[in-house]
């Protein structure tokens, strides 16, 4: 079993630090600032444990989330158990990977996405999937894998400059881009358009 991914995050100190982030996000006490935020379709793919076994990943989410109660552990177990195994992995991969990608990449970035359009105004967050399937790493069962490039890299970029410069990705979208208004945009080869999150993923 693998050892956690991350050693050196943020802790709560109680100076800098006071209490876990989600909080203050969910009680609106950060800086009102513009925010672009996103996230591959298969973010967990890259990190997540071979998992053979519904106790292999209750292990793996534990290693990585040493507070999660056996509790917590047996609803993850229960939210990803129907997740369709990816080529070339172990029969409970792709529930681990889900649920490695959703805790420490998707969900995050919808919860502080959800804060900032709740607090003063719905225009100023803008959230994206990243979902260009490239068929190496589908036939390698990755997905869609965190920081996965391909030809639609133009338009992502110009997203990006664009709020970099202007602090709205869509003054400078790169030609033929869709207008990005503050919701989620799929990113996706001749098929990039605003999506609603799934309702399962916002169960999980």
């Amino acid at each position: 079993m693998p050892v956690p991914q991350w050693y050196f995050l943020p802790v709560i100190d109680g100076s800098l630090i006071h209490c876990h982030f989600y909080n203050k996000f969910r009680e609106g006490k950060f800086v009102h600032v513009p925010l672009l935020v996103g996230d591959e379709t298969n973010e967990g793919t890259e990190f997540a444990y071979n998992a053979s076994s519904k106790p292999e990943v209750a292990q793996f989410m534990k290693n990585n989330y040493p507070r999660l109660s056996h509790e917590q552990l047996e609803a993850i177990n229960k939210a990803y158990e129907d997740s369709k195994p990816l080529p070339k992995h172990a029969s409970y991969f792709a529930s681990a990977a889900g649920a490695y990608g959703d805790a420490t990449f998707t969900c995050p970035g919808n919860i502080m996405t959800a804060a900032r359009a709740g607090s003063f105004s719905s225009d100023l967050a803008w959230n994206y999937r990243y979902n260009v399937r490239d068929t190496t790493n589908i036939a390698n069962g990755m997905g869609v894998p965190h920081v996965s490039n391909t030809n639609i890299v133009p338009v992502t970029m110009h997203y990006y400059l664009s709020f970099t410069r202007f602090l709205n990705p869509n003054i400078c979208r790169y030609k033929d881009a869709p207008e990005w208004p503050g919701r989620r945009l799929k990113l996706q080869t001749s098929s990039t358009e605003m999506e609603s999150i799934p309702r399962l993923e916002v169960e999980r």
